[in-house]
């Protein structure tokens, strides 16, 4: 029986999940009908000014969706939507959560518009996402990671560990967003809600993706040279991670370069700006990280304190 450590035992499975990155065949067309829902969704959702890039990933879903149902879209049991959800069980909690509202907000629509007699999502897991201390990858993990991986899984690994990046943002960076001659490289990255922002690159960075050689179109490519879709690109970083025995997701890369920067800088609002955030109180999960060895730095301070409480006279009021 071989170890997880054996390197023979981890090359044959590392084979196994680089394998399934090559060619797979084009999925089957979708039928007329939720080819015609899916289209009228997305005029609906153009109405309600949606971006584009979100209208794009709840059709990419739910062409996925249509495709995994035995009778289509609008023929959907809840036993059929709670099977689908289960496809996700490994993917992180806010990931559930999005593609789940996604599920649920189509079929909300689908009610309200006369396109099905009931809403068929009742038996769907509702899966908040926590807003508490996050959980940054290992150095060790993250070590073993950039030595084993290669080509756009390496290229995602690096720009969510060292420059903070989504996966949706991975996915949309192109050539064309990077200024990586400038005596401060930079990518302009869209985040969240089409939201741009200045992300500074890490010199170490900028080579990794100069090495690459990609001048134009998207950066992260999968092994037959097609671009990765956010899903496919966590899909596939998930499997990555358990053939190596990390129990890890991609976004805890981003977690990873969040906590290191709030050690070294302390700037919350700077921090912030550089993951994107909307709001600081989002960005305020990773303060905690800089609670460690905090008893050491406010020693002075404690035997301070100390003094003058035990100093002190008390005089009644």
């Amino acid at each position: 029986m071989t170890s997880m450590n054996d390197p023979a035992d981890l090359h044959a499975r590392l084979l196994r999940v680089i394998g399934d990155n090559e060619v797979q065949p084009p999925p089957p067309p979708l039928t007329q009908t939720d080819e015609d829902i899916l289209s009228r969704y997305a005029l609906h959702m153009r109405t309600a000014k949606l971006s584009e890039r979100t209208i794009g990933d709840r059709v990419e879903l739910l062409r996925r969706l249509a495709r995994f149902l035995p009778d289509g879209l609008l023929d959907a049991t809840p036993d059929d939507l709670a099977r689908f959800q289960s496809r996700f069980a490994t993917l992180a909690r806010a990931t559930i959560d999005v593609y789940s509202r996604h599920v649920i907000a189509f079929y909300r629509w689908a009610f309200a518009y006369g396109h099905v007699a009931e809403i068929p999502t009742g038996r769907m897991v509702v899966v908040k996402p926590r807003r508490g201390v996050p959980h940054p990858i290992s150095e060790a993990d993250l070590r073993m990671l950039l030595a084993c991986s290669q080509g756009g899984l390496r290229m995602a690994y690096v720009l969510a560990a060292f420059a903070g990046l989504r996966a949706a943002e991975i996915t949309r960076l192109r050539a064309e967003d990077l200024s990586l001659d400038a005596a401060q490289p930079v990518a302009l990255v869209s985040g969240k809600g089409d939201r741009e922002r200045i992300v500074p690159i890490l010199d170490p960075v900028a080579a990794e993706l100069q090495a690459a050689g990609i001048t134009r179109g998207p950066l992260a490519r999968r092994k037959n040279g097609q671009p990765y879709t956010p899903h496919q690109l966590t899909s596939d970083s998930c499997a990555f991670m358990r053939a190596l025995g990390i129990r890890s997701t991609l976004h805890s890369c981003r977690h990873y370069f969040a906590s290191e920067v709030v050690k070294l800088t302390k700037d919350i609002l700077l921090v912030r700006d550089l993951l994107g955030h909307s709001s600081v109180a989002t960005t305020q999960i990773y303060m905690a990280s800089s609670i460690d060895g905090a008893s050491d730095r406010l020693a002075n301070f404690s035997h301070s304190a100390a003094s003058m409480v035990a100093n002190t006279e008390r005089t009644p009021v």
